[in-house]
């Protein structure tokens, strides 16, 4: 294979120009990332976990708790407001969310700046890379330039959930680098270069499983690329010193982080083993929807959808890629190292534990691969032998570049907020259910309940699910009043899973309260019973709808056994009160009534009932005592009342 590492230097045959000075590729580097991604610093929460970690994570992301962090899944910190199981073991991004928390709790801003830190700190570490596989300045920085512009990163770079990938990144590509070094280096140097290489290899690890590829990455470039200083060690004693501290750090570092890794999110009774093969066959076309996006980012999309991905394109650059490589003769052991980073950090991004269920290739995690493609890349075109002076390469490199800056300019906006995130979302991947799922949640939130019924429609459409069509339904009953349409969505949620217990006590209250059908009611508390015989609402429910039609006996039977075990049931409470209250039984009703009264002092209802009560059984004490209540709160205390306040009061002061 011909490699373009060994090129004549043009030094001494060129006039000095400012990119072949290091100091200023990099400054550049580091103007450009400013220019693209300084606007994010005034964006908000796009509510796709980041509110999570921001807003719910205040109580946990503290830096005492760093030790927790790390016997722990990265969404341990939202506390008990998050219910779905979580295997993502990342401590070191939720040290990261500490500090920005202890910085300035609550502001999206200290994320976004941290972010955009990071991406910097990504940038320079890559271009370093690029020197260290002998590069020239001039090649490392254009294509330094193209990974911290390209638009396919701002979900990493802009959204506060990409500072994983980023820290990920950043130690992979200095792990990467520092072993480059080792294998160069023959001096004692070397052990302060393992150290480095070990610590970063440990740091990736715990920002992000998949950089456990970092290991076939630096073999793969220790026996493909490096054969010339691998055969120069003469002696095997100087093998087996650099062998074995390196094979040892590995296996004690991957020892330390699988053994927290299993401690923290525990074993998966299904097994990885099994679902890798089934999700390379469901997912694996999506490396061409990737390929598609590196070349022509014209489709991103914050949330795109399985199902709405396009391969053919991403085929024919794939082909044409393998075409030029050939035809050029370009495929060098560089190129390989190149592609082999690529696909070994984004095939495991692929995996999924149950590979029927939606999959959505988030862009993201793009963010570590990228630089393998642009390694393949810059082979492709020829390595040091890339001539910027040629004014066609010139002016078509700064054409590529000015447009990926103004696509990522114009990109990033949609992650200015949670409205234009889903917006784009939705534009851009219309058959992702997640991204309707979520905008459906940020308009119940914004109380606009007619656009938040349409979304989740939406969304059951693609991804028909209990819980999206249980959703439908509340809205429907509880906020926009409409008992029919409630009824059957609770009936299609019934439909797909009959034993939800919500969802039978939803259509029987829609009966109730909103169709006003007593008969249809009853079946469905009593089918709510059939599934949770201990269900209080709907007991409470059946033993109302007794007393309301005349059946007295059954009504209070219900009720009296259900506060055998519900000591603290105030409707039953109010309920049995009016039952004896209305057989003119007012001992009885308000015994029932200072039973309530004691768990909810401030409920008006009970205080208008003990007043009326006591003022039916003479009691006058009591009578002013909840009259007083009562009309603390702004109430009317009826005319009949008041005036037996006045007489009695009158006669009191009469005896006097």
């Amino acid at each position: 294979m011909k490699s373009n590492r060994t090129i004549p230097s043009d030094k001494g045959r060129l006039p000095q120009r400012v990119l072949e000075s290091p100091v200023f590729c990099r400054m550049m580097v580091v103007a450009a990332v400013l220019v693209v991604y300084g606007q994010c610093l005034a964006f908000g929460l796009v509510h796709f976990d980041d509110y999570g970690f921001v807003q719910w994570g205040i109580p946990l992301l503290k830096l005492t708790n760093i030790p927790a962090f790390f016997s722990h899944t990265v969404f341990w910190v939202l506390g008990s407001r998050f219910t779905y199981s979580d295997v993502y073991y990342r401590p070191l991004q939720n040290v990261v969310y500490a500090l920005c928390n202890i910085v300035a709790a609550g502001s999206p801003g200290v994320y976004h700046l941290t972010g955009l830190l990071l991406h910097l700190g990504v940038s320079l570490a890559l271009f370093s890379l690029l020197r260290a596989l002998k590069y020239n300045v001039t090649v490392s920085f254009l294509f330094t330039l193209l990974y911290c512009i390209h638009p396919l990163l701002t979900e990493g770079v802009v959204w506060i959930g990409g500072i994983g990938d980023q820290l990920a990144a950043l130690f992979s590509i200095i792990s990467v680098t520092f072993f480059i070094k080792i294998i160069a280096d023959r001096t004692i140097t070397r052990r302060k270069f393992i150290l480095i290489h070990l610590f970063t290899l440990a740091g990736a690890l715990f920002s992000k499983e998949i950089t456990v590829g970092i290991i076939p990455v630096c073999l793969l470039y220790f026996y493909l690329v490096r054969k010339r200083e691998r055969k120069a060690l003469p002696k095997a004693g100087d093998r087996v010193g650099l062998a074995l501290p390196l094979f040892a750090g590995w296996a004690g570092v991957c020892i330390l982080w699988f053994a927290a890794y299993r401690h923290a999110a525990g074993h998966d009774e299904h097994g990885l083993t099994g679902a890798v093969l089934k999700s390379i066959v469901a997912n694996g076309l999506l490396i061409f929807e990737y390929i598609e996006k590196i070349f022509i980012p014209y489709r991103l999309s914050p949330v795109p959808a399985r199902s709405d991905a396009h391969f053919i394109l991403g085929a024919i650059i794939a082909l044409l890629l393998f075409m030029v490589a050939v035809v050029k003769k370009r495929y060098s052991t560089i190129a390989l190292f190149g592609l082999f980073w690529f696909f070994i950090f984004l095939l495991p991004a692929l995996i999924q534990l149950n590979p029927a269920e939606p999959f959505y290739a988030f862009e993201h995690r793009l963010y570590l691969p990228l630089p393998g493609m642009l390694i393949f890349l810059a082979e492709l075109a020829g390595g040091n032998r890339i001539n910027i002076r040629k004014p066609v390469i010139k002016y078509c490199f700064a054409f590529v570049a000015l447009m990926l800056m103004a696509t990522t300019l114009i990109y990033e906006r949609s992650y200015a907020g949670a409205v234009p995130f889903f917006s784009r979302a939705i534009a851009y991947s219309p058959q992702s259910s997640l991204a309707y799922k979520n905008y459906a949640e940020v308009m119940t939130d914004e109380k606009k309940y007619a656009e938040a019924v349409e979304a989740y429609k939406m969304s059951f459409r693609y991804e028909a699910d209990a819980q999206t069509s249980g959703k439908i339904a509340d809205i429907y009953m509880k906020d926009m009043n409409d008992a029919p349409d409630a009824v059957i969505w609770f009936d299609k949620t019934l439909g797909i899973d009959s034993s939800l217990v919500p969802a039978a006590v939803g259509i029987a209250d829609a009966y109730l309260n909103g169709v006003h059908d007593t008969a249809k009611a009853s079946f469905w508390y009593e089918k709510t019973l059939a599934l949770d015989s201990a269900n209080t609402f709907a007991l409470t429910a059946l033993g109302v709808i007794s007393l309301k039609s005349g059946d007295t006996a059954a009504g209070r039977t219900r009720l009296i056994k259900l506060l055998r075990t519900d000591v603290r049931n105030l409707a039953a409470m109010k309920w049995l009160a009016i039952s004896f209250f209305n057989k003119g039984k007012i001992v009885a009703a308000i015994g029932y009534l200072n039973r309530a009264f004691s768990i909810s002092p401030g409920d008006v209802e009970i205080q208008r009932n003990l007043m009326i009560c006591y003022y039916k059984t003479g009691d006058v004490a009591n009578t002013r005592k909840f009259a007083e209540l009562y009309s603390k709160g702004g109430n009317f205390v009826p005319d009949e009342i008041i005036l037996y306040l006045k007489r009695s009061e009158g006669v009191q002061n009469a005896n006097r």
